[in-house]
């Protein structure tokens, strides 16, 4: 485990990378806002519809079909050369330390806030294990679990190997993270993840995922994995709306919480 932190993840950089993720979903995600308009995904040839659209593109290649999506992501590798770069590497890696040390302040302090107990913590696929030091850090004495489908990380992180698609427990957490994971999915499986996590959390849910318009307008592609299938925000949003109340900042809370939202701190429900 390496201590010290040195990225996010990798999928897409508002600086980051996106992390976690699942021989079939790993993450990378790489977001900076960055200067100059780049030309829209669905103008420059790498998806056939505007981000209004909710039909999956992958970053690289049109997907018009389940059982190609899942042929096509099991090319997905996440070995060491990847990892270097959207984590460890400081000219390309997706998130630098102060931005992920940011991130966790915020999700910590926002829990806290809404008096949520953070007792067990599950991350899956948690990467290099970077959120493990934000829990030690803010959550004194919760456990943590993480889980990674790269057979890499696991070996030399000793990580549950697993994906969101298919981890059990039979504890629920109070915590669960999924950061830059589902972007690595099919649309079949992104489902039956989404399901997954609702069965695994008790608490609250930090989720994020690159969209179509992320790729369009928000992401620095150089610091962004371009592999995967691109769905718009509301396709997320419909499935975490049938199990979770959407609080913004990537953060959604199970109706088994015991956090009291009041209605101008919930995102509505997209239609």
């Amino acid at each position: 485990m390496v201590s010290a932190l040195t990225a996010h993840t990798p999928a897409g950089c508002r600086g980051c990378a996106a992390r976690g993720r699942s021989e079939e979903g790993a993450s990378a995600r790489g977001h900076k806002f960055f200067e100059g308009k780049r030309t829209p995904a669905y103008l420059d040839g790498t998806s056939s519809t505007s981000p209004e659209n909710d039909s999956v593109d992958s970053f690289r290649f049109v997907v018009h079909d389940s059982l190609r999506e899942r042929k096509m992501s099991k090319r997905f590798k996440f070995d060491e050369a990847y990892y270097r770069r959207f984590y460890v590497d400081a000219d390309t890696r997706a998130m630098s330390p102060d931005e992920f040390t940011r991130l966790g302040e915020f999700v910590a302090g926002y829990l806290r806030y809404l008096d949520q107990p953070v007792r067990h913590v599950l991350d899956l696929g948690c990467g290099m294990g970077y959120w493990r030091a934000i829990v030690d850090r803010h959550f004194l004495g919760a456990s943590y679990t993480g889980v990674e489908v790269s057979p890499y990380l696991c070996e030399r992180f000793g990580w549950k190997p697993g994906s969101a698609v298919d981890f059990r427990s039979r504890r629920r957490f109070d915590l669960v993270i999924c950061s830059d994971v589902l972007q690595y999915l099919s649309s079949t499986d992104a489902s039956t993840a989404i399901e997954n996590l609702a069965r695994l959390c008790d608490g609250a849910l930090y989720f994020g995922a690159l969209t179509k318009e992320d790729w369009a307008q928000n992401c620095d592609r150089t610091r962004t994995d371009d592999r995967g299938y691109l769905r718009s925000g509301n396709w997320y949003r419909r499935r975490l709306g049938a199990h979770f109340s959407n609080a913004g900042g990537g953060l959604f809370f199970s109706c088994r919480s015991p956090v009291v939202l009041y209605e101008l701190e919930k995102l509505g429900r997209p239609r």
